[in-house]
């Protein structure tokens, strides 16, 4: 299965709550102490991985400047065939190819163009007029003819006085296309495609592309298009809303992308979130800034906000949801057989609101005893590495002591607590994060079942698969 940020508070004030064990509130999920440690057995848990040295990355993603954006070097002044415009134009003896023309078609608009073929006539008789446009896209003057259909955007572009496909843009397995805006999105003075593709067969997993001419050929400008963690053009389901407008006001634009909630009648992807992707111009791509998701239901849904909001940089945002998972009692318990309930409960509310009888819940329902311990150790866990990453070291200490005291002795938390102590005692013999980090990593590889309270497979598929390198960020 393919798996797969904003409240701003004082981070002070927030992490001053876990300063000492005396004042902080556990939240009570189970009614007796456990006296085993806890056995998962609803997901498989993932072999034993060993990891490879760790990479130096930045904590901090650097803002781009826009002062350094150079201008695209335009194509040469472009020469096309002299048009005729009584040029017949006709597609009736095209052959189609499921949904999308074949070569037949790119031929025939090749050989029509060059002959003397109206632009104006192909763009007035063609059948689909949302999925043509007629752009310079190079800055040489001329316009290039733009069909998206299918898979494919084909751009048809004057070289040495002919016209010829400059370009064909393909996405596996896309059901349909369709150009959402034609415009300078980097202002680099050269306009740049930004097109819509339904990439998964059917209704989810629709992505964004975007074409740019780099001064010699066009090519894609989005970075890691089909990452659910980094990408910026890849969405859980559709349909989604998408909106392009320079929201930080540097003269880039944004791209933002919304998906709605799941709006058809099965379980696929259940609990899932609306969910709206930034992507801005990173002076070489477009990339993901930041991700804004829907409040949590689900106690590990605040544990995935906080994680969100930590991986973009918003440390105060993370410090809030970490706590929340360790502290608000209105979270919900969840588990695979509530997970099917719940959604019972769903779409009787939001199919059938007037004539389905509510559900009663089965008495085998019972949280999981591993999941709030398990969390809330692996909350204090990160607070911990944010206070560090911060320079904010007595903190630190004081998070881990509060960590200790509170879930030192719970066979549930034990893997989270012993994975802070490898961390902690690697941290202390050289004060370095990348030590700390890679002891942590190490342990996590060796320790998976670990991830599966996480975001192993668990959950849905709008949460993130966990792997050992993701429980300690920092380098």
């Amino acid at each position: 299965m393919k798996k797969l940020p904003f409240l701003f508070f004082a981070l002070g004030l927030i992490l001053s709550a876990c300063g000492a064990a005396a004042t902080q509130p556990v939240l009570p999920v189970q009614t007796s102490t456990p006296t085993l440690p806890p056995t998962l057995t609803q997901t498989p848990i993932p072999p034993t991985a060993t990891i490879t040295p760790l990479p130096t990355i930045p904590t901090f993603t650097p803002t781009f400047d826009v002062s350094t954006i150079v201008t695209v070097t335009p194509a040469p002044k472009a020469e096309c065939p002299k048009e005729i415009s009584k040029q017949a134009f006709n597609l009736d003896n095209i052959k189609w190819q499921g949904n999308d023309y074949n070569q037949d078609f790119i031929n025939y608009i090749i050989d029509y163009l060059n002959s003397g073929g109206s632009t104006k006539n192909i763009i007035l008789k063609y059948p689909n007029p949302e999925f043509i446009r007629h752009e310079d896209l190079t800055g040489d003057d001329a316009k290039e003819l733009i069909f998206a259909y299918g898979i494919w955007v084909d751009i048809f572009k004057c070289v040495n006085g002919k016209y010829e496909l400059s370009t064909i843009s393909t996405v596996d397995t896309a059901q349909g296309s369709k150009i959402i805006e034609i415009t300078d999105i980097n202002s680099d003075d050269i306009k740049e495609i930004i097109a819509y593709f339904d990439g998964c067969m059917g209704s989810r997993c629709p992505s964004i592309e975007v074409l740019g001419w780099d001064g010699t050929k066009f090519k894609s400008l989005i970075e890691n298009p089909f990452s659910m963690v980094e990408g910026c053009s890849y969405m859980i389901n559709a349909p989604f809303q998408v909106e392009i407008k320079d929201i930080d006001n540097n003269g880039t634009s944004e791209i933002i992308f919304q998906n709605v909630r799941n709006p058809w009648p099965d379980d696929l992807g259940f609990p899932y979130r609306k969910a709206t992707r930034i992507c801005m111009w990173n002076g070489k791509n477009i990339a993901l800034q930041k991700i804004q998701i829907d409040e949590p239901y689900y106690r590990f849904q605040a544990l995935e906000n906080a994680e969100m909001a930590e991986r973009f940089g918003d440390f105060q945002r993370a410090a809030v949801f970490y706590q929340k998972v360790i502290n608000n009692k209105d979270l919900e318990w969840f588990t695979p057989e509530k997970r099917m309930y719940d959604f019972w409960i769903y779409r009787s509310n939001y199919f059938y609101s007037s004539g389905e009888p509510t559900p009663t819940a089965s008495p085998s329902l019972q949280p999981d005893p591993a999941e709030y311990p398990s969390l809330a150790a692996y909350s204090y866990y990160r607070i911990m590495l944010i206070r560090l990453a911060q320079g904010q070291e007595s903190e630190a200490v004081s998070t881990y002591q509060t960590l200790q005291a509170t879930f030192g002795a719970d066979p549930y938390a034990a893997p989270y607590v012993e994975m802070t102590t490898t961390f902690w005692e690697s941290y202390q013999s050289t004060h370095k994060m990348y030590d700390g980090c890679a002891a942590a990593i190490q342990y996590a590889a060796e320790h998976p079942e670990i991830s599966i309270l996480l975001g192993f497979d668990y959950y849905n598929w709008q949460s993130h698969f966990y792997v050992p390198a993701d429980v300690c960020p920092f380098r």
